[in-house]
């Protein structure tokens, strides 16, 4: 894995290198990824277009993408509970 991506609310994209910037992390067979998003996550807000994150995703080497699963309900928790 090269890339941790996210879609915000406007249809723009943004990502951050996960490890090393031109090899990444490689990850065996079955092999899991974790990574802690909290609230001073630096991709949760687009502070220069004014928009959430609204999904995220994981690129490979080869460009494929791999969607993270229940980003997309975890992330609308997320802003509920920190717009109370």
């Amino acid at each position: 894995m090269t890339l941790l991506g996210g879609y915000y609310e406007d249809g723009h994209w943004r990502g951050t290198y996960i490890g090393h910037h031109d090899k990444g992390v490689r990850l065996g067979e079955n092999e899991k990824f974790s990574e802690d998003i909290d609230d001073l996550h630096h991709m949760l807000f687009d502070h220069e277009k004014g928009v959430t994150v609204s999904d995220f995703w994981f690129e490979d080497t080869l460009g494929h993408r791999y969607r993270v699963k229940e980003a997309r309900k975890h992330l609308e928790q997320f802003f509920k509970r920190d717009a109370a």
